[in-house]
């Protein structure tokens, strides 16, 4: 309706997203990937770039796989087991954010926030045929902050450049605005 009015409330207002499992979603458990983590808290806070998106009208759909807490190349985990390359089961989507990757190629909503350090990002958009990069650090806020520091960006998968500079412009930090 926001739309039909000429009042969307931003550039992705009614386009579904997914958030990797070790970006903070308000309402969702935020297991990280692993069993260690308690399900049962109030989970009350978003991820800046989950937070920026749903200012902007996005709806979450849900959380992607990840390794337990993003540390390898491939995506499996104690909590989810394994996730399989869509094009061939038996080969890997990389990882750490292969959940997203997956959720992408296989067209299960528009736009997916991963996580990048060394690849987690890149690697799985490569072996799934979709668009993933690692943004400049700073330009997406990364919080809470990894263990890695400045090692950590939050990372865009998706089916096209136009749907990941879209993403971009809704994720990026934009620094103090005047009033």
């Amino acid at each position: 309706m926001r739309w039909l009015n000429g009042n969307p409330l931003g550039l992705v207002d009614g386009i579904p997203f997914s958030a990797k499992d070790l970006l903070l979603t308000k309402g969702l458990p935020t297991r990280r990937g692993s069993k260690a983590i308690n399900a049962n808290q109030p989970w009350e806070e978003d991820a800046p770039a989950v937070a920026r998106l749903r200012e902007q009208g996005a709806i979450l759909l849900g959380k992607t796989t990840t390794s337990e807490f993003g540390w390898k190349g491939v995506t499996d985990s104690p909590l989810t087991g394994i996730t399989r390359n869509p094009w061939n089961t038996a080969l890997t989507p990389g990882g750490s954010s292969g959940g997203a990757a997956v959720a992408a190629a296989l067209g299960l909503g528009t736009l997916h926030l991963g996580t990048d350090g060394g690849g987690s990002s890149r690697t799985p958009a490569a072996l799934t045929g979709v668009f993933g990069f690692k943004p400049t650090f700073g330009r997406v806020a990364g919080y809470p902050s990894a263990h890695t520091g400045t090692l950590f960006h939050i990372g865009v998968l998706v089916r096209t450049v136009t749907d990941a500079a879209i993403t971009l412009n809704a994720i990026a930090f934009k620094g103090r605005q005047s009033s």
